[in-house]
């Protein structure tokens, strides 16, 4: 029998199985990778503001070089004078080197920059929230399958008492038996209640399998031999105020801190496009030294600089900006609607949460109830058996209801430890990754 196990450890908390799962989950990591990439755009967007420094270097061979070249000039005396040398003078050289550092600042860019800016920082908050939201959703999982394992493994603790009661009950049986006090029909019923017994037990065996090795998925552990899950601590009831959690909801539900931040950004990005509407101007300077630099008369290394402004306008270009405004804003309106759709998924959600509270609660005390009377009953009729005033099918009987009621009970603990978890996930409350 296989059960899920943490390498070390006597027994395996919840608040471990969280902190293995947070550790060990690839999909959480993957969402936690991509918020801290947002983070680097949002960051590059601001040094977009900044001024920049470039280094660049070049070297090139020309396979000639342009030529002056003016006719010798006639004087009145019958000489001619020619101011070149014969063939022309050639300009610059055929290797040529460069090496420039140049700065340049964006001065005015129709506010696309600073509007880039702040879009990347919504953009960065909206994969944060997206990572907190994988981050709970993981968490609740983990319970989910940490009391499914519990749940399980209480079962098969309550099908493998009652397969006791009934082997101990056929040893009665069949002593009765040789004493000529029981039918054969009777020895060959317990027999087939001892075989359902048995099959209760084999199943709840592979239920306690399936769900040790669904948790040990979750929290990237191997499987063991030991079950190291924490006992089930009987919960205490609480009141669920449908109103209230509601309205805790719609303030912490992550979906809505998600889709906001997107609508943020999708109203900036309308902004950097109109942008386009507005000249852009850049400022630079650069400082050099090359050869032939600037003097292409000469064939000498050289000191020099360049500043400047520089302007770029669209002035027209078919409409296509207006197109791109248009296009932004539908992207607001979609994530307009988006957040409508979560809202009320959201209302849904937690209705069925507190009614699902409701429901288990009433479920958990009534079982109660029933484990009381169906062990005050099993008790009376074992011992009437024993003294011979009720008969075998009686005790078979009481049997089954002693284990039928167990088990309700056990699966109605868990339950409602699952709906106030799924409550607690509905109204958008944090899994808590601390022991309290």
């Amino acid at each position: 029998m296989l059960y899920p196990v943490f390498a070390g450890a006597e027994e395996l908390s919840l608040q471990q199985c969280f902190d293995l799962a947070l550790a060990n989950n690839p999909s959480l990591e993957i969402a936690r990778l991509d918020a801290l990439a947002a983070k680097e755009d949002q960051q590059q967007a601001h040094k977009d503001l900044l001024p920049a420094l470039n280094f660049a270097a070049s070297y090139k061979r020309q396979s000639e070089l342009p030529k002056i070249e003016i006719p010798p000039i006639e004087t009145p005396y019958g000489q001619a004078v020619s101011i070149f040398p014969e063939g022309g003078m050639e300009l610059g050289s055929l290797d040529t080197y460069d090496f420039k550092i140049t700065l340049s600042q964006p001065v005015f860019t129709g506010f696309r920059l600073t509007n880039r800016q702040k879009s990347a920082l919504a953009l960065a908050d909206n994969k944060q929230y997206e990572y907190q939201r994988k981050k709970n959703e993981l968490l609740y999982q983990v319970e989910v399958g940490y009391r499914n394992v519990q749940q399980t493994m209480q079962i098969l603790e309550i099908t493998r008492t009652g397969q006791k009661q009934v082997e101990q009950h056929l040893k009665d049986v069949q002593n009765f038996y040789e004493q000529g006090l029981a039918r054969k029909d009777e020895v060959l019923k317990v027999q087939v209640k001892l075989t359902e017994a048995e099959l209760a037990v084999m199943q709840a065996q592979n239920a306690v399998q399936l769900s040790g090795t669904y948790l040990a998925n979750l929290i990237g552990q191997p499987v063991s031999e030991k079950p190291v899950v924490e006992q089930v601590i009987t919960p205490q009831l609480q009141s669920v105020d449908r109103e209230g959690t509601l309205n805790l909801a719609m303030a912490q539900r992550l979906e809505f801190q998600s889709l906001n931040s997107l609508k943020t950004a999708a109203g900036y990005a309308e902004k950097i496009v109109k942008g386009d509407y507005w000249p852009s101007v850049a400022a630079f300077a650069s400082y050099a030294y090359g050869k032939p630099g600037l003097n292409f008369t000469s064939d000498e290394w050289m000191n020099y600089w360049v500043a400047g402004v520089g302007l770029e306008w669209k002035l027209w270009n078919w409409g296509k900006t207006g197109s791109q405004v248009q296009q932004a804003r539908l992207k607001t309106q979609s994530i307009d609607n988006s957040i409508a759709q979560v809202r009320l998924a959201v209302r849904l959600d937690v209705d069925q949460a507190c009614l699902q509270v409701d429901e288990v609660s009433k479920r958990l005390e009534m079982t109660g109830q029933m484990v009381s009377q169906a062990e005050e009953s099993f008790r009376i009729v074992e011992n009437n058996y024993k003294i011979g005033t009720a008969g075998n099918s009686d005790y078979l009987d009481a049997q089954f209801d002693l284990t039928r009621a167990q088990l309700q009970q056990a699966r109605a603990e868990i339950d409602y430890l699952l709906a106030l978890a799924n409550l607690k996930r509905a109204e958008g409350d944090a899994f808590s990754t601390e022991e309290k």
